[in-house]
């Protein structure tokens, strides 16, 4: 840093630099993400308070190189990455967040593949299937369009977004979501993963936390499932359930009476937290694998899905602790 220079106007001069890198990773652009990372360290003097800013930089950069490898293979972007990881720890020293570690390109290229228990599940194995295929993995419109239905909606009051989330959410899942046919008894989702399991989601995003939740709400729910089958002409798959999705934490007393069905209460943070989960595992994926075809992507995909907690065994205990009426 030139001496009588203020800290802001020297950090200035890499700024548009700095949005052109994060510009560029969003869209999936590894080659220039890079390009501008380096332009971002260039223009930061080598002083010793930049050092630690710099460090930063060098580290991201190391990993969009890691990121282009996986989607061109060429071979000159892991030793430019193996540099930078390097760079970043020697500019680190004397701090603790980079101080310990140990990353390499060669471990982070190293082929992924999924576990032997999602392998063993029929559910998990068709979820990971129906991801590799899903056109979001390689359309970088597709799948923002569907993450910003996700997070901008669970988080609101208002129903609209918030069913239009469920959906959004469904598909990213691995299911199929049943068409809106615009009856007054459409539920507000339904996923239906192929002919293994389905879940239906009785959103009632509205409703005032206070208060407890309505006889009149359950049955609503309970007959979700029956509406599918019935729009769809396919039998319920065994094992299916319904969530009724409210801020509400309290059931009416005689709740548990009319509740025929597997009707789960969840709150609206639950499914913001699953969304969480899933989000990151299509962060991943879409990071990792949209430029491989199918059946190179697919082990990827199963190992970063099960990294990430996304898949239906993982999920599903967090979505379920909450039964109405019908005993486990």
């Amino acid at each position: 840093m030139i001496e009588g220079q203020p800290f802001e106007e020297v950090l200035s001069a890499a700024v548009s630099h700095e949005v052109g890198a994060i510009d560029a990773a969003w869209q999936g652009d590894w080659p220039r993400a890079v390009d501008q990372a380096k332009k971002v360290i260039e223009a930061l003097p080598g002083t010793t308070e930049i050092r630690r800013y710099q460090a930063l930089w060098h580290y991201l950069l190391g990993s969009w190189a890691v990121a282009a490898s996986r989607s061109d293979g060429q071979p000159h972007w892991k030793d430019l990455a193996d540099r930078h990881f390097g760079d970043a720890r020697a500019a680190a020293r004397g701090t603790q967040w980079l101080r310990d570690i140990t990353t390499d390109a060669n471990r982070l290229l190293a082929p992924l593949a999924p576990t032997v228990e999602a392998a063993e599940d029929p559910l998990d194995t068709w979820v990971i299937e129906a991801v590799t295929a899903n056109p979001a993995r390689t359309s970088a419109k597709q799948y923002v369009a569907q993450e910003k239905t996700v997070r901008e909606g669970l988080v609101q009051v208002n129903h609209k977004p918030f069913e239009a989330a469920l959906d959004a959410l469904g598909r990213l899942m691995g299911a199929d979501v049943l068409p809106r046919s615009g009856e007054e008894a459409q539920p507000d989702s339904v996923w239906m993963f192929g002919d293994h399991w389905w879940i239906a989601v009785e959103a009632k995003s509205e409703a005032a936390a206070e208060k407890e939740v309505p006889v009149r709400d359950i049955r609503e729910a309970c007959g979700h499932l029956s509406y599918a089958a019935a729009q769809t002409g396919r039998t319920v798959p065994d094992g299916s359930i319904t969530f009724l999705a409210t801020p509400q934490t309290d059931v009416a007393k005689v709740g548990d009476w009319v509740a025929d069905k597997p009707v789960f209460l969840v709150s609206p943070q639950l499914m913001l937290q699953v969304a969480d989960q899933v989000l990151g595992a299509w962060d991943a994926i879409r990071a990792q694998t949209r430029e491989l075809q199918p059946e190179a992507a697919r082990p990827m995909v199963a190992a970063l899905l099960i990294r990430h907690q996304a898949l239906p065994s993982q999920w599903l205990p967090t979505l379920t602790a909450r039964l109405i009426g019908l005993p486990q």
